[in-house]
């Protein structure tokens, strides 16, 4: 006799999210979501039409990237900084999900100060990376949003343009190079291999639902309100908005593994598994894309004071690396009140070039 219908065994269903955290670049696209990660790992990135590369010892001491209005003007621009720190992307996870038969195992294993468990990361040194799915098409984006500059519901905080839109500051700047949404290459200015590159890592979403995760806040929980100033001036149009220091893509999962695989910039290409096996049905996976300095990464407690203002959102002017046409002002969101979540260096959204 077969079985009637409501008496099928039910199949598994459980959660997979990504949450990326600072130097990440959402650029939408129709068939996907392109996150760019600029290569921070020797300070800030070339930048276009800059009078010299970035330069750092690799620690971020030293590190200057130089631009130049586009009227020509000779005297450089400094946009990242007297000492941009080295930025280090990695994939960040619980060790205990990794799947047995996994390609890539962990380059490091700590544990926070008074964490429970343990934390992995694998750093990423030129990848294309995606999850081995049959999705398509581009993520349903979370929306909700008003007329306001902060978030008035918890619905409204997990608007996607809580993403700072390097559009809103500079249409030109806006735009991201289409060489940094290029697969396999490290978007080097001069294209050599060997040359200081641009992207150090790109994850393509298909699929699933992409939102806002966590907002900046203040010791009263509230979202904090950004201003965009370059040089102590505000920015002329006087875009202000709360802005989220992670963003998250959830998307179902059918099966007891789910796989994100690594193709690497030289051509090889690795898989990083994770095993739902023992979970309970509908549990969340949260691995996590990271793209920040390594002493945030690891969460080391001296770096982070709560209740007083941290200076690290001077790093914004890394993602005009990504742009095709670098804006003569290097605007980056400085807080109007101290945070109380810690430093954040807030992600930002891109827009391709106009079809000709």
């Amino acid at each position: 006799m077969q079985p009637r219908p409501h008496e099928l065994p039910m199949k598994p269903t459980y959660r997979f999210r990504l949450v990326f955290e600072c130097l990440c670049a959402f650029l939408r696209r129709d068939e996907d979501v392109l996150v760019v990660l600029p290569d921070g790992r020797y300070g800030c990135p070339p930048i276009p039409g800059s009078s010299q590369p970035a330069v750092g010892d690799g620690n971020g001491e030293d590190a200057h990237c130089h631009h130049h209005a586009d009227n020509g003007d000779a005297a450089a621009h400094e946009a990242c900084g007297p000492s941009m720190p080295a930025h280090v992307a990695a994939i960040q996870f619980n060790p205990c999900e990794l799947a047995p038969d996994s390609d890539l195992q962990p380059d490091l294993v700590f544990r926070r100060p008074g964490a429970r468990s343990e934390q992995a990361l694998v750093f990423l040194t030129g990848q294309d990376i995606a999850l081995d799915a049959p999705l398509t098409g581009s993520p349903a984006i979370a929306g909700g949003r008003g007329a306001v500059a902060v978030p008035q519901s918890a619905a409204e905080a997990e608007d996607l343009s809580w993403v700072a839109d390097v559009s809103r500051i500079d249409a030109a700047a806006g735009i991201m190079d289409p060489s940094c949404a290029q697969p396999g290459t490290n978007a080097s200015l001069d294209r050599a291999p060997s040359s200081p590159g641009r992207v150090v890592a790109r994850v393509s979403l298909k699929g699933g639902t992409l939102r806002s995760l966590v907002l900046g806040q203040n010791e009263q929980q509230e979202p904090v309100l950004f201003d965009f100033q370059e040089s102590g001036a505000l920015i002329p149009n006087g875009f202000q908005q709360a802005i989220t220091s992670a963003v998250a893509w959830d998307v179902a999962v059918g099966e007891e593994t789910v796989t994100l695989v690594l193709s690497s910039f030289d051509g090889t290409t690795r898989r990083l598994q994770f095993s739902f096996a023992g979970l309970p049905m509908g549990y969340t996976m949260q691995v996590m894309v990271k793209n920040m300095p390594l002493d945030s990464l690891l969460e080391v407690p001296y770096c982070i004071y709560p209740g007083e203002t941290i200076a690290v959102d001077h790093h914004f002017a890394m993602y005009y690396a990504l742009s095709q046409t670098p804006p003569p002002n290097f605007w980056v969101p400085l807080e109007t009140t101290a945070r109380a979540n810690g430093p954040i260096c807030p992600s930002a959204s891109f827009v391709e070039q106009a079809a000709t």
